[in-house]
């Protein structure tokens, strides 16, 4: 877990790319120290901002080469230097080990020790990139225990164009929404802690924000001769 000078300057870093706002921010710091978590994780858990936006704006401001793992070969030499059990305690991944370079993939490329433990270990001077966390972790289960884990699914849109002079009628912009599933019904008094309050809070105030640019966008594409059709 990052200390609390880095969630410090990743936490500006952010508000200042206007990924989050300051209420957000303060819910994602108590969802952090509940689940002992990072503050890029908890934002993308929470669903307050895209992990590729955290991610390539806190490279930036750490000025460090973002880097996505999906797509990464596998390097033998690279995994055998530092091993599963020590890249899943700092939860990096060694993404090649060539010309006395070690490649290192960082969820916190501010960890100083973590990049001079894996240089003593590689005996190679380490090149550290920033990657997502949930990318990284992947990475170790691919890599290095044969694993496959399976990519969350996103919710999709088919669009079409609004009928045209000369075009038939059912072509149409279509907007296929999928919430998640709704919980059962609760058995006895709800009540919530301030934490969940104000989490409770944040999250009603990201859906009031979604839901007005929806509404933004509907009024735009009408305005424009489509039809738009929910399912």
């Amino acid at each position: 877990m990052p200390s609390p000078r880095t969630t410090a300057k990743f936490a500006e870093a952010l508000l200042k790319a206007r990924l989050i706002d300051e209420l957000q921010l303060k819910s994602a710091s108590a969802h952090m120290a509940r689940w002992a978590t990072s503050l890029p994780r908890a934002i993308a858990e929470l669903g307050f901002a895209e992990e590729d936006a955290v991610l390539d704006a806190l490279a930036k401001a750490l000025r460090v080469p973002a880097m996505h793992l999906g797509n990464v070969l596998k390097d033998n030499t690279a995994l055998r230097t530092l091993g599963v059990e020590w890249c899943e305690k700092n939860i990096v991944f060694p993404v090649s080990l060539k010309d006395r370079v070690l490649t290192l993939a960082m969820a916190d490329p501010t960890e100083l020790q973590v990049i001079d433990e894996a240089g003593s270990k590689a005996r190679a001077r380490v090149s550290a990139v920033m990657a997502a966390e949930s990318e990284i972790r992947s990475a170790i289960a691919k890599h290095f225990r044969g694993q496959e884990v399976p990519q969350q699914r996103k919710k999709t849109s088919a669009v079409r164009q609004a009928p045209q002079p000369g075009q038939p009628p059912e072509e149409k912009l279509e907007f296929e929404l999928q919430g998640p599933p709704r919980p059962s019904a609760p058995r006895g008094p709800l009540t919530f802690t301030p934490e969940e309050s104000q989490r409770l809070q944040a999250v009603q105030q990201n859906q009031e924000k979604v839901g007005h640019i929806l509404r933004t966008v509907q009024e735009l594409l009408e305005a424009k001769g489509y039809r738009i059709t929910a399912k």
